[in-house]
C-alpha cells in the first residue's frame, strides 16, 4: 500500500512548476521516456527506483493525468502510445 501513495504523491511533484511556466524543456529522448513508462507499469525496480522515474516522466511531459493514461485508461494504451498522447497534451491556453 505504501508503493501506491508514494507513486501517488510523486505524480504531482513537479507538476506545479510546469504549470507556472507553461513550458517543459526535454532532457530525455521519446524512446527514453517509452523505457521509463515501461518500468513504471510493469513495476520494473524498487520503490525508490519507480519514484523516481515517475518524477523525470513527471517533468519530461506536459500530460497532468499521464498515468491515468498508462494504468486507468480504457484504450489499453501501450507505453509508446501513452507517451505519444503525453508528449502530444496541450493545455487549454487561458
Amino acid at each position: 500500500m505504501g508503493g501506491v501513495v508514494a507513486l501517488s504523491v510523486a505524480r504531482h511533484l513537479n507538476r506545479a512548476s510546469w504549470r507556472r511556466t507553461g513550458v517543459v524543456t526535454m532532457r530525455y529522448s521519446e524512446a527514453d521516456l517509452v523505457r521509463m513508462v515501461t518500468k513504471i507499469v510493469n513495476t520494473e525496480g524498487t520503490e525508490a527506483e519507480i519514484d523516481e522515474l515517475v518524477q523525470t516522466v513527471n517533468r519530461e511531459v506536459p500530460h497532468p493525468e499521464w498515468m491515468a493514461l498508462a494504468f486507468h485508461d480504457d484504450r489499453g494504451l501501450t507505453a509508446e502510445q501513452v507517451v505519444k498522447e503525453a508528449l502530444a497534451y496541450q493545455p487549454i491556453a487561458r
